[in-house]
């Protein structure tokens, strides 16, 4: 476990429906939506949370973090499943239906109280399909109002903000260099910890062709300038859910101008 920090897992809501499926797609398609709800919320979310604390006990051992790579529902027809043009059009209406958003800000509620973590939604925009009904919204010109799982997305995220502050930035100040010399800055970065990402950082500058960094995506650099001038140097710090900035202005001359 030396070179692992944490594990990844895709915690989807699954109802994969095949000919030899239990229950069988041909079975499933008789169903009405309020039915393919109440699977959806009376056994693949249970079995989904059962699945996540499992993991999350593995990872705790560990002393690693568990993340989701990507998750949602996962209603569509496999093994043939899919060419059932009923079953498609029943998952269809199921995931537009208003009980869905419903389903999700419980699947939500379920990933925060049992790890908390980061978890990426598949997907932002998407056209249903036979092969799955994985867009938040369909269109680009959709509005929330429109699509419950997406209303139901933003409305959770809102509700249950990540309490943290950006990482804090010190240690630089305005200065002067010369041109061609190496010119050395180092910034201290600290951050709450409380995003559980590592803080990344990046230089850049106001003339990129007059400047080369060392390392830019450090917080200790080497610089060294090709022309005279005055230059705007930032640097940015990111945890993953909030981002801090610093600028400083550097005065650069030729060696023969001292």
């Amino acid at each position: 476990m030396k070179h692992v920090d944490a594990v990844s897992n895709a915690p989807y809501l699954h109802m994969c429906l095949s000919p030899r499926s239990k229950p069988t797609s041909d079975e499933a398609a008789g169903w009405t939506v309020a039915q393919v709800l109440d699977h959806a919320e009376g056994h693949c979310l249970p079995e989904m949370v059962k699945g996540i604390k499992a993991v999350k006990e593995l990872c705790g051992q560990h002393g690693l973090r568990l993340i989701a790579y990507e998750g949602g529902q996962h209603l569509v027809g496999v093994g043939g499943g899919q060419d059932n043009d009923k079953l498609t059009a029943l998952f269809h209406a199921a995931n537009r239906h208003p009980r869905m958003g419903e389903i999700y800000r419980k699947y939500h509620d379920a990933w925060r109280d049992a790890c908390g973590d980061l978890f990426c939604t598949f997907s932002s925009i998407g056209k249903y399909s036979k092969w799955g009904s994985w867009g938040l919204a369909e269109s680009w010109d959709q509005t929330p109002d429109d699509c419950p799982k997406l209303k139901a997305t933003l409305d959770w995220n809102r509700a249950n903000p990540l309490k943290n502050e950006p990482p804090r930035i010190e240690g630089l100040a305005d200065a002067k260099a010369k041109v061609g010399e190496p010119f050395k800055l180092a910034a201290r970065i600290t951050d709450d910890g409380k995003s559980r990402m590592p803080v990344i950082v990046s230089w850049s500058s106001s003339a990129p062709d007059a400047v080369a960094f060392s390392n830019a995506r450090s917080p200790e650099t080497e610089l060294r300038f090709t022309t005279g001038g005055t230059y705007t140097l930032l640097l940015r710090a990111s945890d993953g859910f909030a981002r801090s900035e610093k600028a400083i202005t550097v005065k650069v001359i030729h060696v023969d101008m001292e």
